[in-house]
C-alpha cells in the first residue's frame, strides 16, 4: 500500500490535504458558443444563437427549424405541423406559409422561453396585413383570433405568419405555434349576413341564399335563383321589390318640389311595366333594398337637379281589405294605386317613415302601385308600406315585379351579358 493511501485511509494528518481540479469537464457556460466542442457541450456552432439545430447553451435542438431565405410573406418556409424553431438577427424576418379552409381563423404564438421584443403578423397571400400580434398575459407574443377580427372568418387560400424583432432587436432564439381552428366560436352575429341564414357573407359560398353558387351566380348579392321565394313586404311590410324608371331630369315642377305632370307613353295611371321595358332612352330596371328605406342616390345620384324616378310593384293581396297606404319622400311624391291617385304631395324634405298617410283599399288578387318621386337636390330616397287599422306593416302579400303573376327569375338576363337582369342597371342593353 503505497504511503498516500495508507495516510488516506489512517486518517494520518500529514496525508496531502490539496485537490486537483483538472480532471473536471470544462464548464459549458465559459466555453458555449466559441465553436470548439469541448466538455458537456452536444453541440457548438460558434454562435449565442438558438433555432438553428444548436441552442444557447450548446444542446441539441429537436424540431423543425427554419430556413433561409424565408423574409417575406410569398417566400416563406412550409409550416411544419409542430412548432417551429429560429433566430433573428436584427432586422430579420421570419415567415411560414400554410393554407387555410374558408372561414377558418388562425392562432399564433411564440411558446416557451420566448422573446417579448418580437411581433407576430398575419398575411393573406395578395400580401395583404389582415392582423397582427399583441404581448398576453405571459409575456409572450400572440395572435388571437378573440381579439384580433383580420385572424378570423379568413377566404380559403395560402396564408402566412411572420416573426419579426421589434426595434430591429436581434432575438436569440424563439419557437413559434401556429393552429388553424374554427371561425364558430368567434362570430359575433355583425358580421354582414345577406341571407340571413346565420353564416357570414365572407364564409358563405351562396350568400344571397338563392340556391346557386356564388361562382356561378349571375347576380350573388340579390336571390335570384331556384331557391328563392317570391318578394314580399319586409318584417315590418315596407315594400323594397320594384322596377324603376330613371333617372328622369329636367322636368318642371308647379309647385315646390311636387313631381312634374309629364307623363309616361300611355299614361300613368294605365302603366303595367314589364323588366326591360323602354321608354324614351330609359329602360325598366330592378331596384331593391336591404333596409327598409328605398334609396335612389347609388344608382342615379349623378343625374342634375332636378330629377325623377318612377318605381313600379305589383301587390297580391288574398282578400279585398282596406288599407293605409304611408308614404315617406325625399322630396316630393305622386302615388297612383290600380290608376287612382292617393299622394300628390309637394313638400320638400327628407324621407320619414309614414309621413303622408292616406286610406285606401286592395282588390282581392293582383294591384298595380306606382309611385313616382322627385329630388330638389340632397337626399332622395322612399319609405313606401300598407298599414293595417292598428297601424302595422302588412306583411301578407305577395309581389311580384311582372304584370303576369308570380315573380320568378332564375339566372334571367335578357340581354345576355353575364349579368342577372336582377342586378343589371340596363338589362336590354348587351
Amino acid at each position: 500500500m503505497s504511503t498516500f493511501l495508507l495516510s488516506f485511509v489512517l486518517g494520518c494528518p500529514e496525508a496531502p490535504t490539496t485537490t486537483s481540479t483538472s480532471w473536471l469537464p470544462p464548464d459549458p457556460g465559459e466555453l458555449c458558443g466559441d465553436g470548439e466542442w469541448e466538455g458537456e457541450e452536444a453541440c457548438d456552432d460558434g454562435n449565442a444563437l438558438g433555432g438553428d439545430g444548436c441552442s444557447v447553451d450548446c444542446t441539441v435542438e429537436d424540431g423543425p427549424l427554419e430556413s433561409e431565405p424565408n423574409d417575406s410573406w410569398d417566400a416563406g418556409n412550409p409550416l411544419p405541423s409542430e412548432p417551429v424553431s429560429g433566430n433573428l438577427p436584427e432586422a430579420d424576418i421570419d415567415c411560414f406559409t400554410f393554407d387555410v379552409s374558408s372561414c377558418e381563423a388562425v392562432s399564433a404564438a411564440l411558446v416557451g422561453d420566448c422573446p417579448p421584443h418580437a411581433a407576430l403578423s398575419l398575411h393573406r397571400f395578395d400580401g395583404a396585413l389582415v392582423a397582427t400580434g399583441t404581448v398576453g398575459a405571459q409575456g409572450c407574443p400572440v395572435l388571437d383570433p378573440e381579439v384580433a377580427p383580420g385572424a378570423r372568418l379568413l377566404p380559403e387560400g395560402p396564408a402566412a405568419v411572420c416573426v419579426q424583432p421589434l426595434l430591429d432587436r436581434p432575438v436569440p432564439v424563439y419557437q413559434l405555434e401556429v393552429q388553424r381552428l374554427s371561425s364558430d366560436g368567434f362570430v359575433t352575429g355583425a358580421e354582414p349576413d345577406l341571407d340571413g341564414d346565420g353564416t357570414p357573407d365572407v364564409c358563405d359560398v351562396d350568400r344571397d341564399g338563392d340556391g346557386v353558387l356564388d361562382e356561378d351566380d349571375n347576380c350573388p348579392d340579390v336571390s335570384n335563383g331556384p331557391k328563392s321565394p317570391p318578394p314580399a313586404p319586409n318584417d315590418d311590410g315596407f315594400l323594397v321589390d320594384w322596377l324603376a324608371l330613371a333617372p328622369i331630369v329636367g322636368q318642371p315642377s308647379t309647385d315646390g318640389c311636387r313631381p312634374s305632370d309629364t307623363e309616361l307613353t300611355g299614361g300613368d295611371d294605365l302603366l303595367a311595366p314589364s323588366l326591360g321595358d323602354v321608354e324614351g332612352a330609359l329602360t325598366w330596371v330592378i331596384h331593391t333594398s336591404t333596409r327598409d328605406r328605398m334609396g335612389f342616390l347609388g344608382n342615379w345620384g349623378g343625374a342634375a337637379t332636378p330629377r325623377e324616378v318612377y318605381l313600379h310593384t305589383y301587390v297580391f293581396s288574398k282578400t279585398k281589405q282596406s288599407v293605409t297606404l304611408a308614404l315617406g319622400p325625399d322630396d316630393g311624391v305622386r302615388a297612383w294605386l290600380n290608376g287612382v291617385v292617393t299622394h300628390d304631395e309637394a313638400g320638400c324634405q327628407g324621407t320619414t317613415e309614414d309621413e303622408f298617410q292616406t286610406r285606401t283599399s286592395l282588390i282581392a288578387g293582383w294591384n298595380r302601385l306606382t309611385v313616382k318621386v322627385r329630388d330638389q337636390g340632397g337626399g332622395w330616397g322612399l319609405f313606401a308600406r300598407f298599414r293595417d287599422d292598428d297601424g302595422n306593416g302588412i306583411t301578407d302579400l305577395e309581389i311580384s315585379l311582372s304584370p303576369d303573376g308570380t315573380w320568378s327569375d332564375d339566372q334571367g338576363d335578357l340581354d345576355g351579358d353575364g349579368i342577372g337582369d336582377a342586378c343589371d342597371p340596363d338589362p336590354s342593353n348587351p
